[in-house]
Order: C-alpha cells, then sequence, then structure tokens
C-alpha cells in the first residue's frame, strides 16, 4: 500500500499496555512505528515485498511480513487490537478482509477501520478521476501515462487501475455484518474527518509533477499540503472525505 494518514485519534484509540497490535497493510511501516509505545509486540504485514524489505530495514522491533488481508499468517484469537487504515478501498474481496480480521482478533480486542467516505468531494478521489479518464478517454489516458512514465499502461483488473472505493457508514456496518461480524460487535466511536483539501492536492500534484517534476511539484504545492494537514483534523460530519470507526469484538 502507499503511505497513509493516520489521524492522531487512531493512534489514540489503541489502548496503552496492549499485548500485540497489527498493521494490516503497513507500507514502509512508518505509520506502524509510532505504535511501538503501545504494545508489547507490534506486527505488520503489507502485499508489496519490497515496502515490507525497506520496513524490515527500518525497523527492527517490529515483526513484518509480506501478506493479503484476506489470508493473514496468525492463528486465530492472536491480536488485542488491528488496524485497517485505508486498506479497505483497495482489497480485492472486502469480505475476506473483514473475516480475517476477525478471525485473528481476540474477543474483547480493537478493531481500526479508516476509509475513503462518501462525502461531498468523494468524487475528486485522484486514482479514481485517473480510472474516469481511462474509461471515458483512453487515447488521452494512454499518452498522459505513457508521457509520465515512460511505458505504456497495460491494466488487468480494477485494482491494478487503482479504483478506489468509498463508504458510508451504513455500508461499513452491512460490510462488517456480512463477514462474521454481526452481533459481534460494537461501533464503539465513528469520526469523520477532512473535506476537500486532500483530494484535491492529490490532483494538483499530478498534473504538475506530469510537466514540472516530482521535486518542483512538491515545493509549489507546500502552502497547501500544510492546509490540507489541518483540515484532515477537523470533522465535516457527513460531508468528510474520510471515515473511521473504533470497534470492539465481543
Amino acid at each position: 500500500m502507499s503511505e497513509r494518514y493516520f489521524g492522531q485519534s487512531v493512534i489514540e484509540w489503541i489502548p496503552h499496555g496492549t499485548q500485540r497490535i497489527l498493521d494490516i497493510g503497513c507500507s514502509s511501516g512508518y505509520d506502524t512505528a509510532r505504535l511501538a509505545g503501545k504494545a508489547q509486540e507490534v506486527y505488520g504485514v503489507d502485499t508489496d515485498a519490497a515496502s515490507i524489505k525497506k520496513a524490515t530495514q527500518l525497523h527492527n522491533n517490529i515483526v513484518f511480513s509480506v501478506a493479503d488481508a484476506g489470508l493473514l499468517p496468525f492463528p486465530d484469537h492472536y491480536f488485542d487490537a488491528i488496524l485497517m487504515s485505508e486498506v479497505l478501498e483497495h482489497v480485492r474481496d472486502e469480505h475476506a478482509a473483514l473475516k480475517e480480521a476477525h478471525r485473528v482478533l481476540r474477543s474483547g480486542g480493537t478493531l481500526v477501520l479508516t476509509v475513503p467516505h462518501k462525502g461531498l468531494f468523494s468524487f475528486l478521489d485522484p486514482a479514481n478521476q485517473k480510472y474516469y479518464l481511462r474509461q471515458s478517454l483512453p487515447g488521452l489516458y494512454r499518452w498522459f501515462i505513457s508521457f509520465k512514465t515512460k511505458r505504456d499502461p497495460t491494466y488487468t483488473d480494477t485494482l491494478a487501475q487503482g479504483f478506489h472505493r468509498h463508504y458510508s457508514r451504513s455500508d461499513l456496518v452491512a460490510l462488517l455484518d456480512c463477514s462474521q461480524w454481526i452481533g459481534q460487535y460494537l461501533i464503539v466511536r465513528t469520526r469523520y474527518r477532512s473535506l476537500v483539501l486532500g483530494p484535491l492536492v492529490g490532483i494538483i500534484k499530478a498534473v504538475l509533477g506530469l510537466w514540472l517534476g516530482k521535486t518542483l511539484a512538491l515545493r509549489i504545492i507546500r502552502p497547501l499540503c500544510f492546509f490540507a494537514a489541518r483540515e484532515s483534523r477537523i470533522s465535516f460530519g457527513t460531508l468528510s472525505n474520510q471515515i473511521e470507526l473504533l470497534i470492539t469484538k465481543y
């Protein structure tokens, strides 16, 4: 997975003194390392072998492994807390991922789930903008990607195309209920955050990066990034771009 933003609320939701924490979709382990003070044992999994190799080199106090969210290499009821931050929208099988989280989480354990929300500006998701461009103007899209990467874009499925699902709270409840969680969980807290600056910055960075290069583009949009980071801490209710759930398993 790509690097994620962990809102401070997500970190605070993990109880101190937790024995084992699993970070699903850990990427290179930057955010996973921030959890080390919360638990005696911290584990991270990701499907990208290069990211796991980098994470292992950077953080030798954490156990990292290459694994799919839908097939976790851990015993039943092994973890006291699980993080799935910006992961569910990427996986091939949402039900399989949630079933595995249920299987490896002990009774009384904590699941923190964060995903893109079906908010007012969810249509601006940068990954989905590329998807829509690919569907409506495939010739222009192929030129855009080949110009940027110097290679011809070849994709075989929706996931490779980078399409991001967006969810409402009721969508997440329905997924949990159909994935072995029904009658065995309580949503303790729901938090919405961010509105429009995050995806807008992503689109601007992609366009500027194409013409000016990534380094110069990042310099230009730095002021926008500053405001986007602060907006991401604000709740805009159901208009928001992100949703976070704190879930206790019975």
